[in-house]
């Protein structure tokens, strides 16, 4: 059991790495009108430029984050590691709550962000109890249909997925 609680956090960073969509985070568009450009202003706390970019950035620095994370050894270690990649989710997920979609995709956007929640928790349940036999059981299945709901509901929204996060 201990060999299984040591494997089962890369194993599962490496997975969450490995469905990440490119991209880098995007920057402020601008607008211009005649000869003036101007920075387009935003709502505090909502991102600035397409969802699919903005999206595609959160992926990356989730990715660049969970990659940097060192393996864990030991009880202590795999704690933090866990720590850390639940942050990682957590901050992926509040990225994603700030992206600016059209009035009519609101909806889909509130949908997609609380599927990526139930993800997030069920990874973590199945992190917390694995199954004995090193198989995904319910928490790795129920992680499945997840991330396919997250993958429909990014495409309807133009967004690139980030399985895992």
């Amino acid at each position: 059991m201990n060999d299984l609680r040591l494997t089962l956090p890369v194993l599962a960073a490496s997975l969450l790495i490995a469905g990440c969509g490119g991209g880098e985070r995007a920057t402020a568009p601008t607008a211009t009108s005649g000869s003036e450009t101007s920075s387009i202003a935003t709502d505090p706390g909502v991102s600035a430029g397409a969802p699919a970019d903005v999206a595609g950035g959160l992926c990356a620095e989730f990715r660049d984050t969970v990659g940097s994370l060192p393996t864990p050894k030991g009880e202590d270690g795999i704690a933090a590691f866990e720590k850390s990649l639940a942050a990682a989710e957590q901050a992926y997920i509040d990225g994603i709550r700030t992206l600016a979609v059209d009035p009519a995709d609101q909806g889909t956007l509130e949908e997609f962000i609380t599927v990526q929640e139930e993800l997030a928790a069920a990874r973590a349940s199945y992190r917390a109890e694995p199954d004995p036999d090193g198989g995904s059981e319910e928490g790795g299945s129920e992680a499945a249909e997840l991330t396919s709901e997250a993958e429909r509901l990014g495409a309807e929204l133009g967004i690139p997925g980030c399985a895992g996060a």
